[in-house]
């Protein structure tokens, strides 16, 4: 019988197999510093988390929640230096998974900007200053490179000294099972860090990433709002009806901000037992009242505010040079961090099968979960062209992988600042964005990724839509 041989097909090169690298200088080591101490890994995998490499060194206070980076059990702070303006920036980011994807697919040019043209943003005054705090970054262990991490333990412990937001959330029953309250602990203290003097306003739109099983938010609540700048006077009492005392259960009213309510004297106060110390049913001794009334101290006036550690001099000095990760000895992805818009279109076109990577949310999801392995990855985070937010005379621009929070920040003072009807395209932006995802999500993903990944349930892309927007590509 006759038989017929089936034709070899070639042997598809890899990418870090390819014969000519358009890059010739590159570090090979990602370089970071962990609670102070400087690490320079010279055998960085790729395919590895943060919190795995934490983990693997002894730093077992951040944890592993849910895997996909909802619940924040695994916060850090991130802190980086932007050496263009000089400022730092500190960011709370989950150390589990890798970031965003640019490009889900990664077949096409990337995005470097994102314009939305001067007949739908109305021409003004244009001077914004962008603040942060990232907060959940699914982050891979070569995206850390250049930056200053800190850990649950690089703030304080029961051995050396609590930090304020340790003690607080200890003293006010902020913890319970324990397991959430690290990554509460680390939203809480990068806020802080970030913006010492932080109105209690402020705190819920930031701690939206964070879950607890256990304690009903309340305590937690009470011991963020104790630190804040007016303490409990701009939190729980005036949630009810944005006025001083409203709901509150000193008044007498049911549901206030000790969650129950409480029977009041004449003169407002609580009743707190029998006269011989003994409890009697519907007293409550530990309402948020009663705590703000024994810890009065915000964080700003602290001693812990005036010692925290200063950033590396090292990563202060100079900006990130580009950085090329090679495979293990079993094969595996190459991650390159180039650090210019040239370079990353070199590399785009030396490896047309790699993918860009910005915020990683979703492709350590898809190598994780669905099979879908990538050779190399070209993280664009680190080009100044992709991370762009400003506003111009003819547009808004925003990089393809400027961070969700700034586009955010940018429309909210844009709509602020512009009479009538001239902010609204900037206020309906930064509406949508206000209910997307977490804020710590929104601290690492892209309007690149959101674009170009094409799902039907992207969030911004009927808006961009509907307000006119039109996308620059380079290639």
């Amino acid at each position: 019988m006759a038989t017929r041989s089936r034709a070899k097909k070639p042997r598809v090169a890899l990418a870090y197999e390819a014969a000519e690298c358009p890059i010739k200088s590159f570090r090979t080591a990602p370089t970071l510093y962990v609670n102070g101490v400087r690490h320079e890994i010279a055998r960085a995998l790729p395919t590895m988390s943060l919190l795995e490499w934490l983990r693997s060194v002894g730093l077992t206070g951040t944890k592993l929640g849910c895997g996909e980076g909802g619940c924040g059990a695994c916060t850090v702070m991130v802190s980086t230096c932007d050496h263009a303006t000089g400022e730092l920036h500190h960011a709370a980011v989950n150390a589990w998974c890798e970031p965003r994807p640019f490009s889900e697919e990664s077949r096409s040019a990337h995005t470097p900007l994102v314009p939305l043209s001067s007949s739908h943003m109305p021409p003004a005054t244009r001077e914004h200053r962008i603040a942060f705090s990232l907060r959940r970054s699914l982050m891979p262990l070569c995206a850390a490179d250049w930056c200053a991490i800190t850990t649950v333990e690089g703030i304080g412990s029961t051995r050396d000294r609590l930090h304020p937001v340790q003690e607080r959330m200890t003293l006010m029953h902020g913890s319970q099972c324990g397991f959430c309250t690290p990554g509460i602990v680390m939203a809480l203290y990068t806020m802080l860090r970030s913006s010492p003097e932080l109105k209690a306003a402020e705190l819920r739109e930031h701690l939206d990433g964070n879950l607890c099983r256990c304690t009903g938010y309340r305590p937690i609540l009470d011991a963020a709002h104790s630190l804040c700048a007016d303490g409990c006077a701009g939190g729980a009492c005036h949630d009810k009806a944005g006025e001083e005392g409203a709901g509150c259960c000193a008044h007498g009213e049911e549901n206030g901000c000790s969650g129950g309510g409480c029977d009041a004297h004449a003169d407002g106060e609580c009743k707190s037992g029998e006269p011989t110390g003994r409890l009697v049913d519907g007293d409550i001794v530990t309402d948020t009242s009663d705590k703000c009334a024994h810890f009065s101290q915000p964080y700003h006036a602290s001693a812990a505010a005036a010692t925290e550690p200063e950033f590396p001099p090292e990563l202060l000095a100079s900006p990130p040079t580009t950085l090329r990760v090679s495979p293990d000895g079993e094969g595996g992805p190459t991650w390159w961090r180039p650090t210019s818009l040239s370079e990353l279109l070199e590399l785009r076109h030396a490896y047309p099968e790699a993918r860009f990577v910005a915020g990683n949310s979703e492709i350590g999801i898809e190598s994780r979960y669905k099979a879908h392995p990538a050779v190399s990855f070209l993280a664009a985070g680190a080009v100044p062209e992709l991370r762009e937010c400003r506003d111009s005379p003819e547009a808004m621009l925003f990089g393809a992988c400027a961070p969700l929070s700034h586009v955010e920040h940018l429309c909210k003072h844009a709509a602020a600042t512009r009479p009538g009807h001239a902010g609204e395209t900037a206020r309906a932006i930064a509406d949508m964005l206000r209910w997307f995802a977490s804020t710590q999500i929104r601290n690492v993903a892209c309007l690149g990724g959101n674009i170009v990944t094409a799902s039907p349930i992207s969030d911004m892309i009927p808006m961009l839509v509907a307000c006119g927007a039109t996308i620059n590509i380079a290639s």
